[in-house]
């Protein structure tokens, strides 16, 4: 009976051990994977209320705009395989956050309105991106990410009637976008980031200050 239990410690002992060097092996495969995950925020303005005017008068709606407010808080995350130091392909969400219009008028389709102003342009949206980045370092700590990409929208427009909802209309689009960012390292695998994050389609959005923090495995 002892010899047995003598038997079985020392077999889960010699298993405890092997799992303790596979788990050590494993974990510093894993921190030399070039992948990097990262998330940021930014307070993004637009300048669209006078061309919205133009497609709704251009459209007969009968609407004119009352309130138009495009200041809002967008948000991304982002992840991406690096293949050198210099070079990388990104998977990614980008929401522009949320724009409130009222608008009064004589009309008895003012999902009509709506409608419109999508056809023309979206005033925001959200939807996921593919890019890529290429990248130059300043200094063991500091780098400058240069990314392009593709961004797959789609905007959705409540419509909403004397204080209750009429009709949801949606819309989906392609644009091009670019993202210029400083990083710099502040604890081993982790940075802050800022920058800039400019959208093709100007109607969604002005140009935006970015900030964020990134992790690299």
């Amino acid at each position: 009976m002892k010899l047995n239990m003598k038997k079985n410690i020392t077999r889960l002992a010699c298993a405890s051990l092997a799992l303790a060097s596979f788990s050590s092996s494993a974990l510093d495969k894993l921190s030399d994977l070039p992948i990097w995950i990262s998330g940021d925020f930014s307070k993004v303005s637009g300048d669209s209320r006078e061309s919205t005017q133009a497609a709704l008068t251009r459209a007969n709606s009968g609407l004119t705009i009352t309130e138009y407010d495009e200041n809002r808080v967008a948000w991304s995350i982002a992840g991406g395989y690096q293949f050198n130091p210099y070079w990388s392909v990104d998977l990614g969400y980008l929401d522009m956050g949320e724009v409130t219009m009222l608008a009064s008028g004589q009309t008895l389709q003012p999902n009509t309105g709506a409608t419109t102003v999508i056809a023309e342009h979206p005033i925001t949206a959200h939807g996921a991106f593919i890019g890529t980045s290429f990248y130059h370092a300043f200094n063991d700590l500091t780098q400058l990410q240069m990314q392009f990409g593709l961004w797959f929208w789609k905007g959705e427009y409540d419509v909403d009637v004397n204080g209750e909802r009429f009709a949801i209309v949606k819309s989906s689009g392609e644009d091009v976008f670019v993202n210029l960012n400083v990083q710099h390292e502040v604890v081993e695998h982790v940075s802050v980031t800022a920058g800039v994050r400019l959208v093709a389609e100007d109607a969604i959005a002005d140009p935006s200050f970015v900030i964020g923090a990134r992790y690299r495995f």
